[in-house]
Order: C-alpha cells, then structure tokens, then sequence
C-alpha cells in the first residue's frame, strides 16, 4: 500500500490495489492495535523467570524479583540448568558480582510520556487513508507500545537544581560528577582529545603480589606501590561511580606470585597521554586521566553540558544516558502509565486536532476517525451503490465488511468493482458509515450492542449521575 492519501474527491479514480489497500493501515504497528501494550524495558530490566514480561520496575524502582524455576539465564545470555555455576568459565574464578544497589527516584524531578510528533503525523495520515475509526485507548495503546513513538519530558521543580543535558548524545544527568564519569567513557571523547601510547621504563621495586579488580579484571598494582590509592581510587570513579568505595574494596583481590607481577609490570611499560584536538591547545599534553579531567572541565565542559529544568528525549534513548535516579523515575513513571494508559487520551486529543484528526464520543468512549458521523436518515434520495450499501448496513448492524460485499456483489467478485469502492469510501469519508479495526460497519446514531459486563455496569450506574469525562482541550463533542 502507498503512503499516498485519498484525493479531496473520494469518487476521483484511484488504482483499484490502492483503493482497496486503503482499507486497512499500513505499518504494522498500526495494524496490531488490537495487541494488548508492550511496556519498553531499559538496560536494568531483565525478564524474570518468564512470568512476567520486561517492565520498568515497581514504584520505588526496584527490580522484580526472580521466580524459581529449574532453568535461568547466564550473564551471557546462555541458558543454563539448575547446579551449573552461576558465572561464566570465562570470569576470574575470586569474580563475585554483586547485586547492584537500589536506586530510588530523585526527589524534584518528574517524568511525563509525550507522543511523538512523527508517530502522530504518520497515525493521522493512515486514519484518513484507512477510513476506519479507533478507539483513543487503542491509540494510547499504539502509541505507548514501541519507544520510537513516544518522547519523554524529564522536568525538575523550580527549587531543584538544573538538570546538565549532553549537547553531543542528549543524556541528562544531576550533577558535575555524573556528567564528568560519562565523558571518561563516552565515545566523542575521542572527537576531542587523541589518545596516545608512549614507551616508558618499567616500576622498580620488591613486589610479592598484585591487586586486581574483581568485577572487571583490571589490574591496579602492589598494595606497597606508590600509586596504588591513586590507581584504587581511579578505577572505582571511573568503572563503578555507583558502588561506595567501601564496597568496592571488597571486590579487589590480590593475586601473588611472579606470574602476577610480571603481567603488571608489563602492563606499566606504556603509558597513555591525551592530546586536545582544538588547535589552540594542540601542544598540550595530559600525562594523567586527572589533568584530563581537569583540562575538559576547564575549557569543554559548559559547551559539552547545559543546565536545563526540562529536558524533551526520545523515548529510545538508552538508560546508560541518564543518571541512575532519573532512571528509576522513568520507570515509576512508565509504571503508572502502563496501569493507566487512559491519563495519556487528553494529550493525544490535543495532538489529533492540530493535525485536522476528528474526535468524537460513541457508547460513552472516545474514538478518532476520518470524519465526524454524520447521520443519514433513510428518506435521503441517494444514488444507487451509497443507498444500497447504506441499506444493507441498516439491516445488517454490526456485520462485517465481507458480509457486504458477499450480498451486493455477484458471486465470485472479489475485490469489488473499483465504482463500488469509491462509493464506500465515499461514504466513510463523509460520516454517513462508520468501519471499526474489525471491520465491523456501524450505522451513526445507532448504539452498538452492549457486552453482558458493561450492560450490568450500566444498571448499576443508572440514576448516580454518572459522567464520562472528555479531552481537556475543552472542544464539545458529538455523541453519536
């Protein structure tokens, strides 16, 4: 099907595969909106056991609890049996990883789902192509289904200090601290200091064994060397900022022998040095990762990071963009959307009528389409394909399209004559006809059949005044 919308005249002649193709959307996502929402994960997520599927967490953004089984995953994705070991044969043998420490939201700062403005624009073209309605939960459901569909609106309170936004990737931190741990091991670092390897003599000294760290497997160096804190100190920061520098320290091991300590004095036979890529500042050398820092926070870091008290990121961005806290507020957000996706309709109703999308209410709920229904009374003279389809829908409420076309049409006409269409979509186009996702046509102004649960809802809510709220745009819409 093209991307190609219904000229201003629905009787203008059209191809006959595109005509009819127009009759049901295009991308795929749209097609599945019968599908029940699929809440992205990000990077912390795991599926846990196979009962649940990947979410943001709970409400305090905390991880879901695993669920015994008799089969798990590895680390590396490798599924493995109860009894086998839980790491790797690959890992050092003292590596223990431990459960990472629970992160709560910030205090200040909330997170809002906004659709995406291309998302929309594509959703609206395809509902005045296919000519069906939609149910604006449904929408919500689309929209809320797939990352690249939605934006994220991170906002921090007036008395909450700004935000620091990346220019170059769009991660958003709290702090100078967060926002100088990314830049040690973002990849546009290298678009501004070139890293070089010099030969340099080798430490001299009496060494019985070597410190490494057991999470990543660097070495640091022998407690007794002069530069072990600093080394510590430097992996820790620049790996594991998260993690207190207590705990860390129980992660390191020291590994003794010769062995050991001719594989880190080989290691400190080169050193790294940084040279600035700006011209100005081409003859410096930074002999550390302090004077790097040091030089970057100096000349690079308010370009490189702006305060900010909002902050509008795609909804793909990875969680290792944003600081930990902010994560977990995205995911007790993502949370709350997901149990109540109706809280995202009033957004979406201001959406589709910038975008010209009609909005109108039918058995209390609200629906989008390609026009506004417009009953038509049955002594309105009509031509004779729009009377006869019109009439056979009347007779027929809630049947299915192909019901249609099986009674107007010969037997085996199929597709229907390209007249035949046109009058169709003529008919949808003007509100005279409404055609549901399931292909169910609807006459305006005729209530469809209530479910036995909403019927006894109805008698129940009968005399209480109920009420069913609408957009907050504040436009008056028909109930048909």
């Amino acid at each position: 099907m093209t991307d190609d919308t219904i000229g201003s005249s629905p009787r203008s002649p059209v191809p006959l595969e595109d005509l009819l193709g127009s009759l049901s959307l295009g991308p795929s996502w749209v097609r599945e909106a019968g599908r029940p929402l699929v809440v992205p994960s990000y990077p912390d997520d795991e599926r846990r056991g196979g009962q649940r599927s990947a979410r943001f967490g709970d409400d305090r953004g905390r991880p879901q609890p695993r669920a015994s089984s008799g089969q798990g995953w590895r680390r590396d994705g490798e599924r493995r049996d109860r009894g086998a070991p839980r790491y790797d044969s690959r890992d050092y043998d003292d590596q223990r990883t431990s459960r990472p420490e629970r992160v709560e939201p910030e205090e200040g700062v909330t997170v809002i789902f906004r659709p995406g403005a291309e998302a929309m624009s594509v959703l609206a073209k395809q509902i005045h192509h296919g000519a069906r309605i939609y149910s604006l939960l449904d929408v919500a459901h689309l929209i809320l289904g797939g990352r690249d569909r939605y934006r994220l609106v991170f906002r921090a309170d007036a008395s909450h200090r700004p935000l620091l936004r990346g220019r170059r990737d769009d991660s958003l931190w709290l702090g100078e601290a967060e926002a100088m741990a990314h830049f040690r091991k973002a990849a546009w670092r290298s678009e501004l200091y070139r890293e070089e390897d010099v030969e340099v003599d080798p430490p001299r000294g009496n060494f019985l064994g070597v410190a490494r760290c057991g999470l990543c497997g660097e070495w640091i160096a022998p407690p007794n060397f002069h530069a072990y804190q600093a080394k510590l100190r430097q992996i820790h920061r620049e790996r594991f900022p998260q993690m207190s520098f207590e705990r860390y320290l129980g992660h390191v091991r020291v590994e003794r022998g010769e062995e050991a300590v001719q594989q880190w004095v080989a290691s400190m036979t080169k050193r790294r040095q940084w040279r600035p890529v700006e011209e100005a500042h081409a003859e410096t050398i930074l002999t550390s990762e302090a004077d790097l820092d040091g030089h970057f926070r100096h000349h690079s870091f308010d370009a490189e990071f702006r305060p900010t008290h909002a902050a509008d990121l795609p909804g793909t961005i990875a969680g290792d963009l944003l600081s930990p806290p902010l994560v977990a507020c995205l995911r007790r957000a993502g949370n709350h959307v997901r149990n109540h996706p109706a809280m995202f309709i009033p957004t979406l109703c201001q959406m589709l009528d910038k975008l010209h999308v009609p909005i109108f209410k039918r058995d209390g709920k609200l629906f989008t389409g390609p026009s506004r229904p417009h009953p038509i009374g049955p002594d309105v003279d009509l031509s004779e394909r729009p009377a006869a389809i019109l009439g056979w829908a009347r007779e027929n409420p809630g049947a299915k399209l192909p019901g249609l076309w099986g009674a107007l049409l010969p037997e085996g006409c199929h597709p229907p004559p390209p007249e035949w269409a046109a009058d169709f979509l003529w008919l949808l186009h003007q509100g005279h006809l409404l055609l549901t996702k399931e292909d169910r046509l609807l006459i305006p102004g005729v209530e469809g059949p209530a479910k036995p649960q909403e019927a006894r809802e109805g008698q129940r809510s009968s005399g209480r005044g109920a009420r069913t709220s609408g957009p907050s745009h504040g436009h008056r819409l028909p109930s048909v």
